[in-house]
């Protein structure tokens, strides 16, 4: 763009509305925004830098995408340290041709906020052409008729009860021996410990036939017996062992960082 000051910006600005009202859904890569930069020398040289950060350019972000849908239910989802998480879930839309019909609400807290029934008309915005994120279409409201959806009181995995925390922000099972925990304590050692080879899937095998129920279980597992159960077949049960042989010993940090105890890791 060439011209006195005000002529580029308006030109920009002609060329920026095209880009955000579809254009840039037409181009063969994603593009989140722009990069405005001075070509000419002298007004290069006049800018300058400051603590490393050139004052000749500047990014311009594009808005989020944006698009309407209706709400068709709420599930929810247990993690590996006993905490239930509830995911909308909407009529499908579109953002550069990716399919996109649910998002994490995140916690217990926002779910309440939200208040979402089935019908509840949403708006999901495409963050960073990565994420997306669920906001009420406050200019539909709800109907009268339209209950909001109750978050669950028992656990998916063990039916335990289920336990708000102190803060109201998360909804945890703290039954130790639920099949979900047991499963998600297993995980988090192998990924903090760098057992690479063993996944989430033959740990599950591995609970459900009842070979694995502690983390000490994982070092003295008769494979033989794991194979029987159908959990692994030659190849996988040698990789198993030496994903565990590899890292029979640890420094302390590892471990204790490895255990799970609230506000303990590693560092």
């Amino acid at each position: 763009l060439t011209g006195t000051n005000e002529e580029i910006a308006e030109e920009l600005e002609v060329y920026y509305n095209k880009l955000i009202k579809g254009e840039r859904e037409k181009r063969p890569y994603m593009i989140d925004g722009l990069v405005l930069e001075y070509l000419s020398a002298t007004k290069r040289t006049d800018l300058g830098r400051v603590n490393d950060t050139n004052k000749f350019d500047i990014a311009l972000k594009f808005p989020n995408m944006t698009a309407s849908s209706t709400i068709t239910g709420i599930e929810f989802y247990q993690g590996k340290t006993g905490r239930i998480t509830p995911v909308a879930t909407f009529e499908p839309v579109y953002f550069n041709g990716a399919k996109c019909d649910h998002v994490s609400l995140s916690n217990y807290d926002r779910f309440q906020k939200l208040a979402l029934a089935v019908g509840s008309r949403v708006i999901i915005e495409y963050h960073g052409d990565v994420l997306s994120y669920l906001i009420r279409d406050e200019s539909q409201p709800d109907s009268p008729d339209m209950e909001p959806i109750q978050f669950i009181q028992h656990c998916p995995s063990c039916q335990n009860l289920l336990t708000i925390n102190s803060t109201g922000t998360f909804v945890i099972c703290e039954n130790p021996v639920c099949p979900a925990n047991v499963v998600g304590r297993l995980v988090n050692w192998t990924e903090k410990m760098g057992l690479k080879g063993i996944n989430s899937a033959a740990l599950e095998k591995l609970a459900d036939a009842g070979l694995v129920k502690t983390i000490p279980d994982l070092y003295t597992l008769n494979l033989s017996k794991a194979k029987q159960a159908g959990v692994f077949r030659d190849k996988g049960a040698e990789v198993y062992k030496k994903a565990i042989d590899m890292k029979r010993s640890a420094y302390d940090y590892e471990v204790l960082g490895s255990l799970m105890f609230n506000s303990l890791g590693r560092g």
